[in-house]
């Protein structure tokens, strides 16, 4: 290959690449659950190789580059588990908040400091009825994507990611530059809280696990 054909060559998805991502994720009925182009939607900046994706999703993202588009299909062990009936539990009123409601989600602490997002599936007068499964456990997640942009990581990008890993933040790309890294649906899931985790009264709002995530 000539050192011209080399330099036209472009980057590829690998460890430390930054990329801009576009995608719709739907369900197994074939219902969008979450789209970049939404109204108010915007690509996804993130430093690849550091688990920032759902598994089944960033391996096979590996290799794309700009300009590339891909149908992918996640199967439950490799995006967000399959579903536990166990993971559902009553918790006592009294240290909720007064108004919550169903379908809030609200931030637990586990017992081994980590947190957590519960979904609130049932109140009733003395307890409410949570559920720590992510809100797409047991489900095949499909996935278009377009890769957006391919660029090396600046070392600024790599720390902050490092920093978090193995749960980094996805980045929303605004213009040229990452804004600060709200959550969002493609990220791995959040460790459990089990039955003994200390409940935060602060509610998440948002679409699948805060508005996120």
């Amino acid at each position: 290959m000539s050192t011209d054909s080399a330099a036209q060559s472009p980057m590829r998805i690998v460890r430390d690449a930054f990329v801009v991502l576009d995608y719709a994720l739907y369900d197994e009925d074939g219902d969008v659950i979450e789209a970049t182009d939404e109204e108010g939607g915007r690509p996804i900046g993130f430093v690849f190789g550091y688990g920032t994706l759902v598994p089944g999703l960033e391996a096979q993202l590996l290799g794309m580059a700009a300009g590339e588009t891909r149908e992918i299909e996640v199967p439950p062990a490799e995006g967000y588990g399959e579903r536990d009936e166990e993971r559902e539990f009553r918790v006592d009123r009294a240290e909720l908040p007064d108004d919550v409601a169903v379908d809030d989600e609200l931030e637990a602490v586990g017992e081994d400091g980590e947190d957590v997002v519960m979904r609130v599936v049932e109140v009733e007068e003395d307890a409410v009825l949570v559920d720590l499964n992510h809100p797409l456990a047991g489900e095949t997640l499909r996935f278009d994507v377009i890769v957006r942009a391919v660029r090396p990581a600046t070392a600024e990008e790599l720390a902050q990611t490092r920093a978090h890993a193995p749960r980094p933040r996805l980045a929303v790309v605004d213009a040229n530059e990452p804004s600060p890294t709200p959550e969002h649906a493609l990220q791995p899931p959040l460790s459990d809280a089990g039955e003994g985790g200390e409940v935060r009264t602060g509610r998440r709002a948002g679409k699948l696990t805060d508005d996120e995530q």
